[in-house]
């Protein structure tokens, strides 16, 4: 009978998991393939430099070459992120897992669900750049 009591709490101790990975996205192999390019062209900076002795463009070589690197780190970073996106609905919660980050939002504390392509164009206001939209969105100074 107690093995029987402990079998039950045990299985609503561990609640499954409904696990929803995303497409695997272009801008997932732009950010890779970014990353690639960053490092192949630092390499080929110090390359360059390491024969050139002690001289400014030498300097310039490694300092471009350090920036590369730091891109090539970050854009790696980003396309780890996005290979790794994915969301988990449990027994009360919905967890987004991006990159390092879990988000964890109790399924009571959501209101609705819309469809993304419904809501169109989102407005951004305070941004005064002329021609260059943010991340596809309709500024304010575009639409006058």
């Amino acid at each position: 009978m107690q093995s029987a009591h402990r079998s039950t709490l045990a299985a609503r101790a561990v609640p499954r998991a409904t696990v929803f990975r995303a497409l695997p996205t272009p801008a997932a192999t732009a950010a890779t393939v970014a990353a690639v390019v960053a490092l192949l062209l630092a390499f080929l900076l110090v390359w360059r430099a390491a024969g050139d002795g002690v001289t400014f463009a030498s300097f310039l070589s490694y300092t471009v070459a350090v920036l590369l690197m730091g891109a090539a780190v970050i854009l790696a970073g980003w396309a780890v992120a996005l290979a790794r996106l994915r969301y988990e609905v449990t027994y009360g919660t919905l967890t987004i897992v991006w990159g390092l980050t879990r988000q964890v939002v109790p399924l009571l504390e959501i209101e609705r669900v819309v469809r993304g392509r419904a809501l169109g164009l989102p407005v951004v206001e305070g941004l005064a750049l002329p021609r260059l939209p943010a991340a596809g969105a309709a500024s304010a100074a575009s639409r006058r």
